[in-house]
């Protein structure tokens, strides 16, 4: 018996039997605006899903690394503070035990920062970078106000509200780190350029670096300088332009100490660290 389909017909029921054998029945073809609406769709769906991989994933075992040796750096430190504070406390009629407490209440303070520093993602940081910028300079000014800042040794460089003390020069390091980062990760294709990322980067070290010789504290300003250095390096920036800038801020440390007699005398205080080791070399003797 002769069948009476067509082509068309035979091939379609070909096709309709093999779709039922996977157990799927053939859908027709969508038009092409609904196909390109589903593709962007599931695009939106996997990049949400990239960027939840990307914030939660599981950390590399160079973090747990660190966390180790932060945890045993602070343990060594809380163990060298009481060996040297406990004697020295029961000779005075206090605890033996007053410093090192003290120190443990700050260590655990550290902990919980770190643990929840450990849950922000690190792109949460680049939106804060203008507020960050803004408010380390501003609380880098504090201390020149009247009855909350304080001196030590000639560097106006403390805030002191009632027994509470601290340097303003480490929320601005934070501050930096954040900024140089975000600032290096915008430039990193162009990170030899002048215009866009060597002058922009010399302003922050420079910004940061002066607020610390406002206060007349040298030793802040040397740390920031290298903190900007160092990620500007690990980054990959070009050591010969890294060179004059550091050239440049050696020179400018060097005519900062050099105006002050007082500075001076403390910048060569360990060519003779008995003589001063009732003051200018009190660290370095002990």
């Amino acid at each position: 018996m002769t069948s009476t389909l067509s082509v068309h017909d035979r091939r379609q029921a070909a096709l309709d039997r093999i779709a039922q054998g996977k157990g799927q029945p053939r859908a027709a073809k969508a038009p092409a605006k609904q196909r390109a609406k589903t593709k962007t769709k599931t695009s939106a769906k996997t990049h949400r899903a990239a960027r939840t991989r990307e914030q939660l994933g599981a950390p590399p075992v160079v973090w747990y690394g660190i966390i180790a040796v932060v945890v045993v750096f602070v343990m060594l430190g809380l163990v060298m503070v009481l060996s040297a504070s406990a004697v020295t406390e029961a000779n005075r009629g206090n605890s033996p035990y007053s410093v090192f407490l003290r120190q443990a209440m700050w260590a655990g303070v550290g902990i919980l920062g770190l643990v929840a520093a450990a849950r922000i993602p690190y792109t949460f940081w680049r939106r804060l970078v203008v507020p960050l910028g803004l408010a380390g300079v501003l609380v880098m000014l504090v201390p020149f106000a009247p009855g909350i800042g304080g001196s030590v040794n000639g560097a106006r460089a403390w805030i002191r509200i009632g027994g509470f003390s601290v340097q303003p020069s480490e929320f601005l390091k934070l501050a930096i780190v954040i900024i140089v980062a975000d600032l290096l990760t915008r430039q990193r294709q162009v990170l030899n350029q002048r215009r866009g990322t060597l002058i922009p980067l010399g302003l922050v070290g420079l910004v940061g670096t002066g607020l610390c010789v406002l206060q007349a504290d040298l030793g802040s300003a040397i740390v920031l300088g290298a903190i900007v250095f160092s990620i500007a390096w690990i980054a990959g920036v070009p050591f010969r332009p890294l060179a004059l800038i550091g050239s440049g801020a050696t020179v400018g440390a060097l005519l900062f100490v050099m105006s002050s007699q007082a500075r001076i005398d403390r910048f060569t205080a360990f060519l003779d660290v008995t003589g001063n080791k009732d003051r200018l070399s009190w660290q370095t003797y002990q």
